[in-house]
């Protein structure tokens, strides 16, 4: 029998293979085995530490529900999957949250991923170096601010951009105001969030038409919609 749980942005699901359902409610062997998969930057100790079951326990439909949601619950986990393979392996696989920005706290930095959610400190674990998002509130992150998880992903996108074009070093700060600040290679860029691919796409045309020699500082206003300001 598999039975295979799987919880991820808040939703679980169970898989019972339904010819085996009704011995579902006898007593379930004990685990011997558990093997885990789809680790990256969490190793196996920190995993198991965050998950309530382990070789000698006997295993149920009710501690399967209870250790996908705990394992769901863990900052640097997207998603759990947890399957009981009969006759005694638990095989447990998550999806890794993966960092794409540093926020800060501080003089403390942390990982961010680009839904907006808060991992943990930068350093402990492989992430992005020189990417860093400013105006953002570490401690409102923490207590679950869908408003500021929203700023993180706004800043994100814009940071995404600049990287496929080839900018590995930034810094993008997301205003209240709906506006955000580019800085890069003595470049500074104003946005208005929303459609911030247009306006990219503009700073380059523009950028392309001033000479080299006379580039930096600058400071390129692209919020509005038929004008690009530059300052010196």
């Amino acid at each position: 029998m598999l039975v295979a749980l799987t919880v991820g942005a808040g939703v679980l699901t169970i898989n019972v293979l339904r010819a085996w359902w009704p011995r579902v409610e006898a007593p379930w062997p004990v685990i011997h085995t558990v093997q885990l998969l789809g680790l990256s930057r969490l190793s196996p100790d920190e995993v198991r530490a965050a998950l309530p079951i382990h070789e000698g326990a006997r295993c149920s439909v009710s501690g399967l529900q209870a250790a996908a949601r705990r394992l769901s619950a863990h900052p640097w986990i997207a998603e759990a999957t947890l399957s009981w393979v009969m006759p005694d392996r638990l095989v447990v696989w998550v999806r890794e949250r993966q960092p794409v920005a540093v926020v800060r706290e501080g003089g403390t930095p942390w990982y961010v991923d680009r839904d907006g959610m808060l991992l943990g400190p930068a350093g402990d674990k492989p992430g992005p170096a020189g990417v860093e998002l400013g105006g953002v509130s570490v401690a409102q992150l923490r207590a679950g601010s869908l408003e500021e998880r929203r700023r993180v992903r706004d800043g994100v996108l814009l940071l995404e951009l600049m990287r496929r074009d080839g900018v590995q070093t930034a810094q993008v700060t997301v205003g209240s105001d709906g506006a955000a600040l580019a800085s890069f290679d003595g470049w500074k860029l104003r946005f208005r969030v929303g459609r911030v691919e247009e306006q990219w796409r503009r700073f380059w045309q523009v950028a392309a038409r001033i000479p080299a020699d006379a580039r930096h500082p600058r400071e390129v206003d692209l919020r509005f919609a038929n004008s690009v300001v530059v300052r010196s």
